[in-house]
């Protein structure tokens, strides 16, 4: 029994991003909150959780939020959005350019881990 949740925060202005591994619940609220309440409790501000149903290691779970990899594999889901998060969200929709930066960011990523 455990919920892996990918949280993307922002930490003295910087955006990061940390895996976390919640055992002892199936309850993906419950374990969002705890997530939430940790990141909280370090004076980060969280933008948003990201369920990841199945079973995955830390490492691979760091992997799929830094580089995209095993996302077709997994079901994730949003249980919490900032609204700032919300705000850049919606402006991706808007913005094609930013979006292909995006892209552009996570394919050197994968250039440079390997």
């Amino acid at each position: 029994m455990s919920v892996n949740i990918l949280a993307d925060f922002t930490e003295n202005g910087l955006d990061k991003n940390k895996p976390h591994i919640v055992a002892g619940t199936n309850d993906i609220y419950l374990a969002g909150k705890i997530v939430k309440n940790k990141i909280e409790d370090q004076g980060c501000i969280v933008q948003s959780l990201t369920v990841v149903d199945g079973i995955w290691t830390l490492k691979q779970l760091h992997d799929m939020a830094n580089y995209g990899d095993n996302l077709s594999q997994a079901n994730a889901r949003v249980i919490y959005v900032s609204k700032e998060a919300l705000e850049y969200f919606e402006m991706l929709k808007n913005c094609p350019e930013e979006r292909e930066g995006i892209q552009q960011e996570i394919a050197n990523r994968r250039k440079r881990r390997c």
